[in-house]
């Protein structure tokens, strides 16, 4: 069931666009496996707030047992991981490191469990499944992390 699409934006940047599009595609391909599903939750787009920080997630995926969060990035050549987990792109035949998306989706998954367990009136208690649960459950719910690229991109990833 998808409880929030994600957001239209106005972007003019190439990068930014891609970006964009991106997560509309995922989103997409999130809507036609799991729309009619009552037992899995979608939320697309999300930005959360606890004092003056804050989190932006692509993706949230709420079943049962935990969230699954997943990271869209553009990538429409290749991009290698290595066996430390360490990112790089490859575009015209020029290597560049990238920050990886799976630290950051790990990041954005502590501070969901943060902002969940500090903040018992928030939206998604509210309104959606979570406020089913006790914060002491929250705590022992898994928190997985996915990153998904462009359909035309391609991951090569040694040793690991």
């Amino acid at each position: 069931m998808i409880i929030k699409d994600i957001d239209s934006k106005n972007v003019d940047n190439k990068y930014l666009k891609s970006g964009f599009k991106a997560e509309q595609d995922m989103s997409f391909y999130l809507k036609r496996a799991f729309g009619d599903n009552d037992t899995i939750y979608i939320i697309n787009d999300l930005r959360l707030e606890l004092g003056d920080d804050h989190a932006q997630i692509d993706h949230l995926v709420i079943h049962r047992f935990g969230f699954i969060i997943i990271e869209s990035k553009s990538v429409s050549t290749t991009v290698c991981v290595n066996q430390y987990g360490e990112w790089k792109r490859i575009f015209n035949n020029k290597e560049s490191g990238m920050a990886s998306p799976i630290q950051q989706a790990k990041r954005q998954g502590e501070f969901l469990k943060k902002f969940l367990l500090t903040k018992d009136n928030s939206e998604l208690y509210r309104n959606n499944m979570v406020n089913k649960y006790t914060p002491a459950k929250i705590d022992k719910f898994g928190y997985d992390v996915l990153v998904a690229i462009s359909d035309s991109g391609i991951i090569e990833r040694e040793n690991i």
